[in-house]
């Protein structure tokens, strides 16, 4: 039936079919969910054995040596990734540069690297 077929048709036929339609539609959805759900449970069962998630592999990151040291506390280092600690900050904060802190084995590198 195409649009100008519909157009000729009365409102209450119009109405009957409409209705026909949504009584047979409704009737396929649920057909569909009981044939899905049936075909999750099949696989839910196939996979009871392993029923615990995959677990990703951790990225393996390489060690990172440290490489400031705090003046004051020399126990406090940082390995210049992440975010900076607090006493990193405030040395910055009050004026001091972050070469002023490099551990002495790594400022002959720092200082090769500027050259």
């Amino acid at each position: 039936m195409n649009a100008s077929e519909l157009n000729r048709l009365p409102t209450e036929e119009l109405w009957r079919i409409y209705e026909a339609l949504t009584e047979t539609l409704a009737g396929r959805i649920v057909a569909e969910k009981r044939e899905l759900d049936a075909k999750l449970e099949l696989l839910h069962q196939q996979g009871a054995t392993n029923t615990a998630p995959a677990k990703r592999e951790k990225r393996k990151y390489p060690k990172v040596l440290q490489k400031y040291r705090n003046p004051q506390d020399p126990e406090q280092t940082w390995s210049g990734r992440g975010k900076k600690p607090l006493w990193v900050a405030r040395l910055l904060k009050s004026g001091a540069k972050l070469d002023d802190f490099i551990m002495p084995q790594y400022r002959k590198l720092s200082r090769k690297a500027a050259a």
